[in-house]
């Protein structure tokens, strides 16, 4: 595994360009990027009456459409590989697993994932682990604790 530092902006305004390019002119882009931050409830919450009407409350992502999604990209022919940028997951290590599995799905397509990450804890660089690349920026924060066991 390597770190490469770049700075932080400028990957996802280069992904942005190509992807823009490539929409204008037809073509399906070779890499995406998928932004994972907040929570990840397994499933997807039901919203009330009111906001259901109004949408008041912007709704979380849930495992249960991760997973969907993930399977959308794994099958597309056309994507060479995902740009992975992991934001301030919220997890504990249970649905660290599952983010890995999900994950995992594109690598047993054969899909390029490269991770971009501006702080890592245990979690999101297990997550981090199955990318072929990892990219931080020299500022990252990178705190691997570790985990302990205590008897009573």
């Amino acid at each position: 595994m390597t770190f490469y530092p770049i700075k932080r902006i400028s990957l996802e305004i280069l992904v942005f360009i190509r992807n823009l390019i490539a929409d204008f002119s037809g073509e399906k882009p070779e890499y995406i990027v998928v932004s994972l931050s907040g929570s990840y409830p397994v499933r997807k919450p039901k919203r009330n009456l009111i906001d259901s009407i109004f949408r008041i409350t912007k709704q979380k992502s849930s495992l249960e459409e991760l997973s969907k999604e993930m399977d959308k990209l794994a099958s597309a022919t056309w994507l060479k590989g995902v740009i992975v940028r992991l934001g301030n997951l919220q997890i504990d290590y249970a649905k660290s697993y599952m983010l890995f599995l999900e994950i995992s799905k594109l690598k047993k397509s054969k899909k390029k994932i490269i991770v971009y990450a501006e702080s890592l804890n245990l979690q999101s660089y297990y997550i981090a682990s199955l990318a072929d690349r990892i990219v931080l920026p020299e500022s990252a924060d990178l705190v691997l604790t570790g985990i302990s066991i205590d008897m009573l």
